[in-house]
């Protein structure tokens, strides 16, 4: 067999080993050729379905922000529907402390509204579930501010007990400038004192000035919104009518007393 293949090609041409060469150079780059025309097609279909798995995880992303918001202004308004649908009452009790001819029965009414006030605050500006708030009123007493009332949050002993320097915190700076102050850290400002025997979580605050001797504090754990904000200063003008009937209810009982005083060393 081998005798007979080595004298077929003994008897080829010598031209013939130079064109089986060149056809087989030939096939070769066709073969490549070929080869590489499907390895181009491959990986411009690989490329589109990486470019269309872009697309639609991008469109994935917008559509899970799109929710996110939605449930948000969800939130945001059912916040605002049951903020509105509590102030109804607290307004109707506002009103009707003028009624109250007893004026030492209209001062235990007016304790009464704030408290109710500050607690329902804290509850309306709950936009997620687990948001913790707590709310508080206090008072200048000559270089210092003093907790009057407080919402839960606040140790039971901070009312009537706690008190703030009003040239050393940010709601004496609010009280000085007449103006409200809203502060996502408490700790980056400088007029945040840390409270050594405290280990309150809350690092958000508002603050609105309710009179020129009167200022509303809430404390939130995350950074509250604008929306938070609004409803702030919304309680802010409720309370600024329930200190000026307290103005108004004080005067009335000083006047009555210095009365009976005239009239008793007039007997």
């Amino acid at each position: 067999m081998d005798s007979f293949l080595k004298g077929i090609l003994d008897k080829l041409p010598p031209w013939f080993y130079s064109v089986s060469a060149v056809l087989f150079l030939l096939v070769l780059i066709i073969f490549f050729g070929m080869t590489l025309f499907g390895a181009s097609r491959i990986t411009r279909a690989m490329h589109s379905i990486m470019s269309r798995d872009r697309r639609i995880e991008q469109l994935h992303d917008r559509l899970h922000e799109a929710i996110r918001r939605a449930e948000r202004q969800e939130n945001v308004a059912s916040q605002l529907a049951t903020a509105c649908g509590n102030l109804s009452p607290l307004l109707h009790q506002l009103n009707a402390l003028r009624s109250h001819l007893n004026l030492m029965t209209r001062m235990n009414e007016i304790e009464s509204l704030s408290q109710r006030c500050l607690d329902t605050l804290s509850s309306d500006i709950k936009v997620s579930a687990g948001g913790r708030h707590r709310c508080a009123l206090w008072v200048q007493q000559d270089e210092e501010l003093l907790l009057v009332f407080a919402s839960s949050g606040f140790p039971k002993t901070h009312p009537g007990n706690r008190r703030l320097h009003i040239h050393r915190s940010i709601a004496g700076r609010c009280l000085r400038k007449r103006q409200m102050i809203h502060v996502d850290d408490v700790t980056e400002d400088d007029d945040w004192e840390p409270n050594h025997d405290s280990k309150s979580p809350y690092r958000s605050l508002i603050c609105v000035p309710v009179s020129t001797w009167v200022v509303l504090t809430v404390d939130g754990i995350q950074p509250m919104s604008r929306e938070v904000e609004l409803l702030c200063e919304l309680y802010g003008v409720i309370f600024e009518g329930i200190f000026q009937e307290q103005v108004n209810t004080v005067q009335r009982l000083a006047g009555d007393h210095m009365g009976e005083e005239a009239n008793a060393s007039g007997a």
